[in-house]
């Protein structure tokens, strides 16, 4: 399941919790354009809130902010795959990007 992140609450942003027997997997980008860098990064925690695994890169020739979107989601389904999880949801913040990996 792939879906966007909860929205921003006044200044606090609300993170919530998986329901019970599921991994939700967190996913963001961080992009320098000046020099077309980008660092990605997938949280996996459990209902409980405790962190399972994670995962961080840094890509050089990233062109646009939403390819190191793109990269983000990648990194957390490849992490997924490697621990072998299942009953997961991943979040990004990124809409336009879900929007784009949703429509294949």
């Amino acid at each position: 399941m792939l879906r966007e992140e909860i929205p921003m609450q006044g200044n606090i942003e609300s993170w919530r919790p998986p329901s019970l027997g599921f991994i939700k997997i967190n996913v963001d980008a961080g992009y320098v354009s000046s020099i077309n860098v980008a660092a990605v990064a997938a949280v996996a925690r459990c209902s409980l809130g405790q962190i399972r695994y994670c995962s961080t890169r840094f890509f050089r020739y990233v062109s646009l902010a939403i390819h190191a979107e793109l990269l983000a989601i990648k990194i957390g389904v490849e992490l997924a795959l490697f621990k072998a999880l299942r009953n997961v949801i991943l979040e990004s913040n990124s809409l336009f990007a879900i929007k784009q990996v949703s429509r294949g």
